[in-house]
């Protein structure tokens, strides 16, 4: 706040960060000066590059990296400024045009970047479920999927997603009955991450709604292992924390398994009916 009182037109940073630690009315307008000052830095940058004959190559490309860079900032900015509108502010008259007009411009400003459209996307599929859209959600979703592993295959850690932003995914895949994707996801993040129980819930509740009873099985064997062979460390302390989660999963997971035996039962009831 203090760099802001000093400097207030003096970059756009500081803006941003400030936004992502206050919350509402007050964050927006932090968003919306960030993202203002970037529009005025990305328009030096246009007038810079319609006169490129000018400049030598170097200097063009220096010129267009930062472009680039600052399109995929611009885009974070407009998907924050969506977030505020789908959470703290969404009970504003106008929060889901707003929303929208984020969102968009986030779309408008990814196209350069799989990064930046993952995140566009993203923020679409957050907006379209909350507007009962699922469809539109799980089309948005199925690309997030596809750039992630795209990243992921790739092997450069600069390409990939955050853990967050990747969790982010694997949930809203779930909320858009997309089990199966989100399972690819979790799976992944447990290779770089396999102590988190965040991740290990997830994955497990994940397995369950794919009807891979196994996996779901093998999750929750593993949280139970944890606690039993290493009860007092940090991982056994934070599954111990998410124990009530867990428990709703095994129960889902039994339920599921009862389902399926009765359908086993009946199928087999069938066969003998036919055969007499």
């Amino acid at each position: 706040r203090r760099s802001i009182e000093l400097e207030p037109n003096g970059g756009f940073a500081k803006y941003m960060n400030l936004g992502q630690l206050i919350s509402g009315a007050e964050a927006l307008g932090c968003y919306e000066r960030g993202t203002a000052l970037m529009s005025a830095r990305a328009e030096v940058l246009k007038e810079r590059r319609a006169g490129s004959s000018k400049l030598s190559k170097a200097a063009a490309r220096t010129n267009h990296e930062e472009l680039v860079e600052l399109h995929q900032q611009m885009c974070a900015a407009h998907c924050a400024v969506a977030e505020v509108f789908l959470t703290d502010l969404c009970d504003e008259p106008d929060a889901e045009q707003r929303c929208e007009a984020a969102v968009q411009q986030a779309l408008s400003l990814a196209e350069a970047s799989p990064a930046a459209r993952a995140e566009a996307l993203q923020a679409l599929a957050n907006l379209r479920l909350s507007q009962s859209r699922r469809v539109d959600a799980c089309t948005a979703l199925e690309e997030v999927a596809t750039l992630t592993a795209a990243a992921v295959d790739s092997g450069d850690i600069a390409l990939l997603p955050t853990h967050e932003f990747r969790t982010t995914t694997a949930k809203l895949l779930l909320e858009a009955e997309m089990p199966d994707s989100a399972c690819d996801v979790l799976e992944q993040l447990l290779l770089e991450d396999e102590e988190s129980a965040e991740l290990r819930y997830l994955a497990a509740l994940a397995a369950v709604r794919a009807s891979d009873q196994e996996a779901a099985l093998r999750h929750l064997e593993w949280r139970e292992e944890q606690l039993r062979m290493r009860p007092t460390s940090e991982c056994a302390q934070e599954l111990q924390e998410w124990a009530e989660s867990f428990e709703q999963v095994k129960q889902l997971l039994q339920e599921c398994t009862a389902t399926a035996a009765g359908d086993e039962e009946g199928v087999g009831s069938d066969r003998m009916d036919d055969a007499e």
